[in-house]
């Protein structure tokens, strides 16, 4: 009995992965107003890290090929640096051709819930949103925007890895549910 438990539950453990995995990667940017990039470790010296270089560099091919109009830049100051994410991000769109003016910053998104609540407050009630994060981050990220009122969100994410990808996939497998019953309860 146990042992057909532990079975079936792994079963249900592998179907859960490949369809989280499949959902992830499947995400497409659709035409859309906004994109919105999800922050990540940023240097003492100024940079991005090269997981949020790539995500940046996501977003601006999505700009210059017109897929969007306005890049929102979301992260929070660093503990360990006290570098601001949001504004290193900003420079670094500057720096690669975007305008200012198509660039808005939101320092406060410390996780993805705070980033979509703070990107509703800077957003139209009508905006149309890519989410633009690493491929296992996309499902968690849209469903968050979604719970904050955007209709109409899309995913895009930079082809690049990295050897801390699987353990972050695993670790969206739990966060994911718990998002969605976050959002269920608040719904309620």
């Amino acid at each position: 009995m146990i042992g057909r438990l532990f079975r079936w539950s792994g079963a249900a453990a592998l179907a859960y992965a490949a369809a989280l995995a499949f959902a992830a990667l499947s995400a497409t940017p659709a035409p859309s107003d906004t994109a919105i990039v999800l922050g990540n470790a940023v240097f003492r010296n100024g940079t991005p890290s090269p997981r949020l270089q790539a995500r940046l560099d996501e977003a601006l091919a999505l700009f210059r090929h017109g897929v969007v109009r306005r890049i929102l830049v979301s992260g929070a100051v660093e503990r360990w640096n006290g570098m601001d994410e949001a504004q290193v991000m900003a420079r670094y769109l500057e720096r690669n051709g975007v305008p200012a003016n198509a660039i808005l910053q939101d320092p406060h998104g410390t996780n993805t819930q705070m980033t979509a609540r703070d990107a509703r407050a800077l957003l139209g009630p009508d905006e149309s949103v890519v989410a633009v994060s690493q491929w296992f981050h996309l499902p968690r990220t849209m469903l968050s925007l979604r719970a904050y009122g955007f209709r109409h969100v899309s995913g895009a994410w930079p082809r690049w890895w990295e050897d801390r990808d699987l353990p972050s996939f695993l670790r969206e497998m739990v966060a994911l549910p718990v998002y969605a019953l976050r959002f269920a309860r608040k719904a309620t």
